[in-house]
C-alpha cells in the first residue's frame, strides 16, 4: 500500500514531465500488478523495545466549526466571538504516541522463488520515492535486493497463527485505485467549486454617498467609436486600449471617470425618485430577494441598473434573464445561486469524508516464528502437537489448584462460540452419538508461575492443546473465528465468568517476548525429565505395602495411553519437584463420570530413556489442565533425593 499510494502520487505530474515519466509511470504500475500476483512473502523483523506511551495534551485544530455554546464565563464569550482559534484560547485534547524501536532497523519481505524478470528498474524507482509506510511520521527508506540469502523469522501458516497480516493479493491494485480515484474527483470537484464560489461572489457595493459628482466622460461616444483602435481595444487587445486612451485623453478628471458613454451614463448615484419608483413597482420583497441573491439593496444601484429594473414589466422577467445569463456561462455550477453553491461545497465535503475512501482491508494471511532446527531423527511426542495456542488472562488471576474449574469455564465459553451448529468430534471430545470419542482431541492447560525461586503458582495463561494428527485448515477453521476478529485480524476479547470466585478476559497472547513459563518452547522441547506440575490422576486406588511401586507403574502405562515411550522410571510424591506448584492435597480430586467416584491423585516426575517431545500431560485428566508436566533441565539427582 505504501508503493502504491507513491505510484498514485506520481499519477499527478505524467502530464506535465513528457514521456519518458510517463512511460516510467506506466512500467510501475505493471510491477504492482505483477507483485500483488505473487504468494505472501516471508518476514524477517527482529523483536522491538517499545516506548511506555506518554499522554501529551495538544491544541486541537477545529474548534468546532463555529459552535457557539452558552457563554458561561468571560472566556467563553471571547470563544464565542472566534477567538478560539488563536492558541491561548484553543481546547487541548489528549493525545498518545506509540513507538516501538526494531532492534535491526532492516525488515526484509522474503519472495523466494520471485523472478524480477523486466521489473526490477520499475520497483527500484518506486521503492526509491517511498517516504514512510503507514503513519506519516513513520519514515522509512526502501530498496529492492535480489540473489540475497535471508533467513526469515516468521513464516506463513495455514493453521492458528500468532500474527495475522495484510498481503497483497490479485486485483488489490485496482481496489486501491477506486477509493484514490473517488477522493481525487470529489477533492477536484471540491477545489473547483470554491473557486466557482468565489468567481459568483460580486464585489461589495456601499451605499451612495451624498453629493456624489457624476462621471467624467473623458471622450465623445461617436468619436471614440470611430477610432480605428476601438473595435481591437474592445475585443481585448491592452495595447490597442492604450492606444485609444493615449489619443483621446488629455487630462485628469475627478471622481468617477470613464472613456466614453452616454450624456446620461455620467450620473452614477440613483436620484431618490428613481429608488422611490423601483419599489413601488418590484414591491420590497424583491428587494430583499435582490439582497439576498447579490449582497446588496438596491441603494448601491447605479442610476442605469436602477433605470433598467424599473423599466422591466414585471419580477418573473427579471429573474428569468438572471437565471439565463447564469446558464450562459462558462461552468455549470453558476446556475446555482451562492446559498446553492455553498451547501453544494457542503455536500461534496460530508461525502469526501465518507468511511469507504480509507482503503478496506485485504487479505489476511497468518504468520509464526520460525522454529528452531531440530535434529533430523525424529524425537517422540504425544498424541499432542508441540503448536500451543496460548490465551493471556486479564483481570482477576487465580492459583493452580483452581484448575479444574478454569479449564471447565473456557470449556464452556469455546462450547458456546464454536461455529457451526455442532461441534467437531476433535473439539467437544464427544462424538455424533454424544458419547465420548476415543480419538485424541482437544486439552485445555493452565500455564502457570512456577520453576524460579519467587514463583508462587499462580495461573498466568491457559493454553489449548490440539490434537498432533489435526489437520492446520481445520484447526483454523475452528478455532479462528472464536479468537480472532475476521474484519480487523486482531484478537478478541473474551470474558470467563463463574460464580463469585471467577472473573477474568482472555485474548490470544501475541507478545513476542514472553517469561519463561509462558513460553510455548518451555512446555514442548525434548527432554529425558518430566515433572508434574498439576497431579496425575490415577486410574485407580492401590492399598497394600507396594501401593507406590503399582501406582508408579500405572503412570508408566498412561504414557503409553498418549503415544509416549514406557519411562525408564517414574516416582511419585504429594510434594512436586517444581518450585512454586501446590501440595498435591491442595488440589481438588477428579470424580469419574460412570459412578461419580472420586479418584486419587498425586505428583510425579517420569523419566525416560531418551528425550520426548511435550506437552506431556498424562493420567485421566489430561484434558482438563491435570497430568500437566514441566521438562526439569537439571541432573535427575534430586529426583532420586526427593
Amino acid at each position: 500500500m505504501a508503493l502504491a499510494a507513491t505510484w498514485f502520487e506520481a499519477s499527478e505530474d505524467v502530464d506535465t514531465q513528457g514521456d519518458v515519466h510517463a512511460r516510467w509511470w506506466r512500467e510501475e504500475g505493471t510491477a504492482l500488478r505483477w507483485l500483488e500476483t505473487l504468494p505472501p512473502p516471508a518476514i524477517d523483523a527482529s523483536k522491538a523495545m517499545c516506548r511506555s506511551i506518554v499522554t501529551s495534551y495538544v491544541p486541537v485544530n477545529d474548534h468546532g466549526g463555529g459552535q457557539k455554546n452558552s457563554p458561561k464565563t468571560e472566556l467563553d464569550k471571547l470563544r464565542n466571538k472566534g477567538l478560539a482559534v488563536v492558541p491561548e484560547h484553543r481546547l487541548q485534547q489528549s493525545r498518545g504516541f506509540p513507538v516501538a524501536i526494531p532492534h535491526d532497523p532492516t525488515v526484509y519481505l522474503v519472495w523466494r522463488r520471485a523472478e524480477l524478470d523486466d521489473h526490477h528498474a520499475a520497483l527500484e524507482r518506486l521503492a526509491a520515492k517511498v517516504t514512510h509506510v503507514g503513519h506519516s511520521a513513520s519514515f522509512t527508506q526502501m530498496w529492492v535486493e535480489r540473489d540475497c540469502d535471508i533467513a526469515a523469522k516468521w513464516e506463513l501458516t495455514d493453521g492458528i497463527a500468532t500474527h495475522h497480516l495484510r498481503v497483497p493479493s490479485a486485483g488489490r491494485l485496482g481496489q486501491l485505485v477506486r477509493p484514490y480515484q473517488e477522493a481525487w474527483t470529489i477533492y477536484r470537484e471540491i477545489q473547483q467549486a470554491e473557486t466557482d464560489l468565489n468567481a459568483m461572489i460580486p464585489p461589495p457595493r456601499m451605499s451612495w454617498r451624498r453629493g456624489f459628482p457624476d462621471a467624467v466622460l473623458l471622450a465623445d461616444e461617436t468619436q471614440t467609436k470611430r477610432h480605428p483602435a476601438y473595435a481591437t481595444a474592445k475585443a481585448g487587445d491592452d495595447s490597442a486600449a492604450a492606444t485609444l486612451v493615449d489619443a483621446l485623453v488629455s487630462g485628469s478628471g475627478i471622481g468617477a471617470v470613464g472613456l466614453t458613454g452616454k450624456p446620461y451614463s455620467a450620473k452614477l448615484k440613483p436620484s431618490q425618485e428613481q429608488l422611490h419608483e423601483l419599489g413601488e413597482k418590484h414591491g420590497r420583497n424583491f428587494e430583499q430577494w435582490w439582497k439576498r441573491h447579490f449582497g446588496h439593496a438596491f441603494d448601491c444601484l447605479t442610476q442605469s441598473e436602477a433605470r433598467y429594473l424599473a423599466r422591466s414589466p414585471d419580477v418573473d422577467t427579471i429573474r428569468d434573464r438572471l437565471a439565463k445569463a447564469e446558464r450562459q456561462r462558462d461552468r455549470p455550477s453558476h446556475a446555482r445561486s451562492l446559498k446553492e453553491q455553498k451547501q453544494y461545497i457542503n455536500e461534496l465535503r460530508d461525502q469526501k469524508s465518507v468511511p469507504p475512501l480509507r482503503p478496506v482491508p485485504g487479505k489476511w494471511q497468518g504468520y509464526t516464528p520460525r522454529l528452531q532446527k531440530v535434529s533430523s531423527e525424529p524425537v517422540p511426542q504425544s498424541i499432542f502437537g508441540p503448536h500451543l495456542v496460548v490465551l493471556g488472562i486479564g483481570g482477576r488471576r487465580v492459583s493452580l489448584p483452581a484448575t479444574l474449574k478454569l479449564t471447565a469455564a473456557l470449556r464452556g465459553l469455546l462450547m458456546a462460540k464454536c461455529p457451526g451448529q455442532s461441534p467437531r468430534e476433535w473439539f467437544s471430545g464427544h462424538g455424533p452419538d454424544g458419547k465420548p470419542t476415543l480419538t485424541p482431541h482437544l486439552a485445555l492447560a493452565p500455564l502457570p508461575f512456577v520453576g524460579s525461586q519467587h514463583a508462587d503458582g499462580r495461573i498466568m495463561e491457559l493454553a489449548l492443546v490440539l490434537p498432533n494428527e489435526l489437520d492446520a485448515r481445520e484447526a483454523r477453521h475452528c478455532l479462528e473465528p472464536i479468537i480472532r476478529d475476521h474484519r480487523t485480524g486482531l484478537p478478541r476479547e473474551h470474558r470467563l465468568f463463574s460464580g463469585d470466585w471467577l472473573d477474568c478476559a482472555v485474548e490470544l497472547e501475541t507478545s513476542e517476548s514472553r517469561p519463561t513459563n509462558l513460553d510455548p518452547a518451555t512446555w514442548t522441547t525434548p527432554f529425558r525429565v518430566w515433572a508434574s506440575v498439576t497431579p496425575v490422576v490415577l486410574n485407580r486406588h492401590f492399598d497394600g505395602s507396594d501401593k507406590w511401586e503399582r501406582a508408579a507403574e500405572s503412570v508408566k502405562d498412561m504414557c503409553g495411553h498418549v503415544g509416549l515411550p514406557r519411562p525408564h522410571e517414574v516416582l511419585l510424591h504429594p510434594v512436586s519437584l517444581v518450585e512454586g506448584v501446590p501440595h498435591a492435597r491442595e488440589f481438588p480430586r477428579l470424580t469419574r463420570k460412570r459412578d461419580r467416584g472420586r479418584q486419587s491423585h498425586s505428583h510425579t516426575v517420569v523419566i525416560f530413556d531418551e528425550p520426548v517431545r511435550g506437552p506431556v500431560l498424562i493420567g485421566a485428566g489430561r484434558y482438563r489442565g491435570y497430568g500437566l508436566c514441566r521438562p526439569m533441565t537439571r541432573d535427575y539427582g534430586k529426583a532420586k533425593r526427593w
